[in-house]
């Protein structure tokens, strides 16, 4: 079962509970959320409660019953200084189903043990065995005759240990969704008006659906904060206090750890030379992605893999489409993914994933893929880690819904496993060459004017022909990046020479030519990769541009069979 929602989350739970799991696992960073749900799936199943944390102890609450959270536990619950010990809440929580199971079978109640952030007595790194053995036994107890109440295990970190692994079923709980948000900001607007305290923008339907859409990604605690700290800094909420959201969400996202918040403000799809099929490929995907192509049935575009050339304008493609869609970028780094513990690597793509789909619409950027996934035909020696991971991740690319366009870039394709090049995976495969003489010329005008400099009183042309050498006979010249180089290194030639002469700084032309004939580009210091990527591509992916050098002419026989083809003869 998906679980998108708090209700789908109730559902999975009752359902696990109906299905007499023993153990269940929930992660989430809400526990006042997952409590009222835990709450809900008892009134509904007619449980019992026994909470347990390492600061408190047991407390129990009785559905229906006068007994709340804040009860202390009975006598006949827990012996007197043993109430904060773990395993003295899993001994109480047995005695209690004995004592159910010698009542009636109309009196009986399922009763469930849930404890609060108890994963640090259970992980090895704490070398504390018993706890772990002492669950085991229940889940080993509970498929020998049927235990009626279940443990539940709620933390943020979602750690647990090898032998637990495989007995424990894990639930995720979901980030508040966009309409469980709209709900609470309307109750809010709602109070608001009710109260001359604080001023609201008169566009108060645009205000809602701004501060929905910034809220989107972030736990019901933080939006809360968030709206708080706007409220009373100001005595108002208005669109500035939209922006202080999203610049709270960009905090969030980094404190995963494994994300991070790209800011594209600075970039545009103008900044980036040539790739002319790749742009209007994206254009299309834009536009097919917005509420009238969703109407006209269209799916939601998946993502994108973008090959080739190092330094020739992946990583500026990926910032551009998300600058030019009007969406945030978010950063996933393959190598943060993985943890020394067991299934925490795991945890972490899963993680990261509900991260996206709750910030979503949003871009995803991988960065160099293949050197967080397992190599092809490669040994694994890491327990199959790697292998669990990749099975999340494109089990997630494959069935995802959530509007998270995936662009995912790699340098060296051939590392690549198969499972993630099959059609399905990734909408298209692009393959980004060395820029051909127009595309040189265009990147070398964006670079002298993203420096302050106008492109036209430079011999643009000379400087074309100088960055090419090679290109006829195929072996391409310089990169993107290269280009952006030589430009950077004029200018530090052009201000040095000045600062020397004691005169007033300014590029000229034998600048930029001088570092053009100092720089060695990557398609004559690797030139046989240069090639290894290209023959792999051939067939394999969609060029990004226009060929490097002009297809040859067909021969004469295969004019010949066009012309056999057009006449329709045997």
């Amino acid at each position: 079962m998906k679980i998108r929602t708090q209700k789908d989350f109730e559902r999975a739970l009752t359902l696990a509970v109906s299905s007499l799991h023993p153990l269940i696992a929930i992660h989430s960073f809400e526990e006042n959320r997952v409590i009222d749900s835990i709450e809900r799936v008892a009134i509904q199943e007619k449980c019992d409660i026994i909470f347990w944390s390492c600061t408190r102890g047991i407390h129990m609450k009785r559905i229906g019953s006068l007994l709340s959270r804040s009860d202390k536990a009975p006598d006949s619950l827990v012996k007197a200084g043993q109430n904060a010990d773990v395993m003295t809440a899993i001994e109480a929580f047995e005695r209690k189903l004995e004592r159910e199971r010698e009542k009636k079978s109309s009196e009986r109640r399922k009763t469930f043990l849930v404890l609060l952030d108890a994963s640090p007595f259970l992980v090895e790194r704490h070398n504390n065995p018993v706890h772990r053995r002492r669950l085991r036994d229940f889940a080993l107890q509970s498929r020998l005759s049927t235990k009626n109440g279940a443990i539940l295990m709620v933390s943020a970190d979602g750690e647990l240990s090898a032998e637990l692994e495989k007995e424990i079923l894990r639930l995720e709980f979901p980030l508040p969704t966009k309409e469980e948000i709209k709900g609470w900001v309307d109750d809010i607007l709602e109070r608001l008006k009710a109260t001359s305290a604080i001023k609201v923008d008169e566009d108060v339907e645009f205000l809602k659906e701004a501060v929905v859409n910034a809220a989107s990604g972030l736990t019901m605690y933080e939006i809360r904060n968030a709206l708080s700290d706007a409220l009373i800094e100001d005595k108002q909420l208005s669109k500035e206090d939209v922006r202080e959201i999203y610049r709270l969400k960009q905090d969030v996202v980094k404190k995963s750890g494994i994300l991070e918040y790209i800011d594209t403000s600075e970039w545009s799809m103008n900044d980036v030379g040539g790739l002319d099929n790749l742009k209007e490929w994206l254009r299309k995907r834009a536009l097919a992605s917005s509420e009238k192509g969703l109407a006209f049935g269209i799916t939601p575009p998946k993502g994108v893999l973008l090959t080739g050339v190092p330094g020739c304008g992946k990583s500026l493609a990926a910032k551009c489409t998300a600058t030019s869609w009007g969406v945030p970028l978010i950063k996933l780094d393959m190598g943060r993914v993985y943890a020394s513990l067991v299934g925490a690597s795991e945890q972490h793509i899963r993680d990261a994933i509900s991260i996206c789909e709750a910030v979503a619409p949003c871009v995803l950027w991988i960065d160099e893929i293949e050197k967080g996934l397992p190599r092809n035909r490669g040994h694994v020696g890491d327990s199959g880690v790697s292998l669990r991971v990749l099975a999340t991740f494109l089990t997630w690319l494959q069935e995802k819904t959530a509007p998270v366009f995936v662009i995912a870039t790699a340098n060296e394709t051939m590392l690549l496993p198969p499972e993630i090049l099959r059609k399905g995976r990734f909408d298209e495969i692009f393959f980004i060459d060395l820029p051909n003489a127009e595309e040189r010329q265009e990147i070398f005008r964006i670079h002298i004017g993203r420096v302050g400099h106008v492109p036209e009183d430079f011999d643009l042309d000379a400087l074309t022909e100088m960055t090419g050498t090679g290109e006829a006979a195929g072996e391409g010249g310089f990169s993107g990046a290269e280009i952006e180089a030589v430009v950077r290194e004029a200018l530090i030639s052009a201000f040095s020479e000045a600062t020397d002469a004691k005169q007033f700084p300014s590029l000229e032309q034998r600048h930029l030519e001088a570092a053009v004939l100092e720089t060695k580009p990557l398609s004559v210091t690797r030139a046989e990769e240069v090639t290894d990527l290209r023959r792999w591509s051939d067939g394999r992916a969609v060029p990004a541009t226009g060929s490097l050098v002009e297809p040859p002419l067909p021969f004469p026989f295969e004019e010949k069979l066009k012309d056999i083809l057009k006449s329709g003869a045997p």
